[in-house]
């Protein structure tokens, strides 16, 4: 919000851009058996939306760089490719 003496002027809102047809392509490799999983670090609320909007199957938030490597190390122990 953006106040001048204590008296509300205005409101800022800001957001992450999603790619327009980013849902389609999702939508696309969902149907080639592929799972989207968006690993973020974003706060739980934030990257929900998010997800929600572009159509991802799953996300983890608050994900910290080695969080991010180690969903990857486990996904691909498990067998599956992670490009």
């Amino acid at each position: 919000m953006v106040s001048e003496n204590e008296k509300v002027i205005g409101v800022i809102e800001l957001q992450d851009i999603i790619k327009p047809g980013i849902s389609e392509r999702f939508d696309r490799l969902r149907k080639m058996g592929i799972k989207t999983v968006m690993v973020t670090g974003d706060n739980p609320l934030t990257a929900k939306f998010i997800a929600e909007k572009a159509g991802v199957d799953d996300f983890i938030a608050e994900a910290k760089p080695e969080d991010k490597m180690n969903y990857i190390k486990k996904e691909q122990a498990e067998g599956r490719l992670v490009p």
